[in-house]
């Protein structure tokens, strides 16, 4: 149900801890992630994806020659994962993916060898991408916030929801709409919460369902990925824009 004119990039984080359940040798985590990893692979083929060889040489030099391109205003595209970025990535995920999906069968490039689409496609004209890291441990709130803002630095804002937020059509357009409306009034705007409906109608958790700004990222910096207790660092970060910008949203 995404909007794929409104999105650019899609970067899921993905823990593959093992669980307390996992290690008393129950299946329902264990369970829960098959069926997490069924789901990606069948929005994969539906909405045509066609994965990336990101880390071969000749990808990696195309990439990072229209990063410059886009950089100058020269290409209109969604804007690619940072190589550098990526390579870091690939040194502590278990796997790193990427993937792009292009508005015509056509853009795709053919392999040299034969006339099917390979992982090695170039990205020249991609018009979405998707990145899938893997973790084989917990790493944290902050670095799940972190990971789309070190591999798309340039990106003018990101929007961080979890795992369980849905948008049915039509709500992203909504949502990039609230926010181009508030920036008019506070271009200075650091975090616009949207949060999610919960038991009786409420929305709560602003943290679940949030834009963050290059504005919130230059001034008061990435989430703070050493916090003690748990679960603080949403209040951390809200702290931060508070004694910096003055207010929090």
């Amino acid at each position: 149900t995404i909007d794929f004119d409104v999105v650019g990039s899609i970067v899921i984080t993905w823990y593959d801890e093992q669980t307390e359940s996992q290690l008393e040798g129950k299946d329902g985590d264990r369970l829960s992630h098959l069926v997490i990893l069924n789901a990606l692979e069948e929005f994969i083929v539906q909405q045509k994806f066609v994965e990336v060889a990101w880390d071969e040489p000749e990808q990696q030099h195309q990439q990072q020659q229209r990063q410059q391109q886009q950089r100058q205003g020269l290409h209109n595209q969604v804007q690619l994962a940072d190589v550098s970025s990526m390579k870091l990535m690939s040194k502590i995920a278990s796997s790193v993916h990427q993937y792009c999906r292009y508005n015509n069968d056509d853009d795709i490039p053919p392999n040299d060898n034969n006339n099917d689409h390979t992982p090695s496609s170039s990205s020249s004209s991609c018009q979405n991408e998707l990145i899938i890291l893997r973790f084989s441990t917990n790493l944290g709130c902050s670095f799940g916030v972190n990971n789309p803002l070190f591999l798309h630095p340039q990106a003018p804002h990101w929007l961080i929801a979890n795992y369980d937020i849905a948008y049915p059509p039509g709500i992203l357009h909504a949502m990039g709409t609230a926010l181009q409306t508030t920036l008019l009034s506070k271009p200075d705007l650091a975090v616009h919460t949207f949060g999610y409906i919960y038991g009786r109608g409420k929305i709560e958790n602003p943290w679940s369902n949030f834009i963050m700004t290059s504005c919130a990222v230059s001034k008061v910096g990435v989430w703070d990925e050493n916090i003690f207790p748990a679960y603080y660092e949403d209040d951390d970060f809200r702290d931060r824009i508070r004694y910096i910008l003055g207010e929090w949203v």
